[in-house]
């Protein structure tokens, strides 16, 4: 559960991502690259997480300089998530944030590491990443979501 030790302090300090690796879909690579991102989505969608989760760390491993990159990320940890593989899953979500704090998924990621967080028995960070939602996504559903979690885990 303490895999995360720190993590609060970390977040609250993160201004851009730090990517590397070769992005170059481009070419006869635009294929493989689409096909790679939706073979990963439609094992998703078909319930096949593992799969999935797989595909995912594939394609972010390949690459990692990818504007789909964060979104790779967040979507590997809602496939751990769904096979209960709460560590993985924060960890993913953590990725996806860290990678590309204002991308489309930036508000869901953070959010649903909170809710990893607590999972894991760490509600005091929880509680600070369910913070750093509303403060730097007040406009976003995921504020909104962050909110009522707040309260359902009695966050000062």
């Amino acid at each position: 559960a303490h895999l995360l030790v720190g993590l609060a302090t970390s977040l609250a300090t993160v201004g851009c991502g730090a990517k590397t690796g070769l992005y170059t879909p481009d070419g006869g690579e635009n294929a493989v690259f689409d096909a790679g991102v939706d073979a990963a989505r439609d094992a998703f969608e078909a319930a096949d997480y593992e799969t999935s989760a797989t595909l995912f760390q594939e394609f972010t491993n390949t690459y990692s300089l990818s504007p789909l990159s964060g979104e790779a990320h967040f979507w590997r940890g809602q496939a751990l998530a769904a096979m209960g593989r709460t560590n993985g899953a924060a960890r993913a979500y953590l990725e996806s944030f860290s990678g590309d704090p204002t991308g489309v998924v930036a508000p869901d990621a953070l959010l649903q590491l909170a809710i990893s967080l607590n999972r894991m028995g760490e509600t005091e960070d929880s509680c600070v990443m369910l913070s750093e939602v509303t403060a730097r996504f007040p406009a976003s559903a995921a504020s909104i979501e962050a909110q009522a979690a707040r309260g359902d885990q009695g966050c000062v």
